[in-house]
């Protein structure tokens, strides 16, 4: 799966890669880590085809391509939903996209987001990602 995610953001099959898979990232000032690091801190945005998108990141892997290094996050898709979506909001309904990774280049990851899962009454799935509206403000007494 991480192979096929790869091909498609390189753009070829690779004959020989030497790999370096990690858990967790500091990026932008934010801690971000994997799925299986069990916290809440896996959910990010980033920029896809000139575009925002939302993913849940399943590793993050240091490709070395011959003299050429790439660090790759694979990545979950979640799917943005038409439902609710006004443009000015920190929340984003989205939902799982079948389980289909992509890899993306970690310099195109814009934040880490709080994924939330609320379960209706009738038993439907509601899921969000949650931007931190005032990640980049300081208060400057706290500094």
């Amino acid at each position: 799966m991480e192979f096929k995610a790869l091909e498609k953001l390189i753009g070829h099959a690779p004959t020989t890669a030497e790999v370096n898979t990690f858990n967790c990232i500091e990026l932008n000032n934010s801690l971000i880590c994997c799925l299986d690091y069990k916290r809440n801190c896996s959910t990010v945005k980033y920029c896809s085809q000139q575009s925002n998108a939302f993913g849940q990141v399943k590793c993050f892997s240091k490709f070395s391509l011959g003299a050429e290094v790439k660090n790759i996050a694979f990545v979950y898709l979640l799917e943005c939903c038409a439902v609710y979506n006004p443009p000015s909001t920190s929340i984003t309904a989205v939902k799982h996209d079948d389980g289909i990774l992509c890899a993306t280049d970690i310099r195109d990851i814009c934040r880490n987001c709080i994924y939330i899962e609320i379960v209706g009454e009738d038993g439907t799935l509601q899921c969000y990602a949650c931007e931190f509206p005032n990640k980049i403000e300081v208060d400057q007494y706290l500094v």
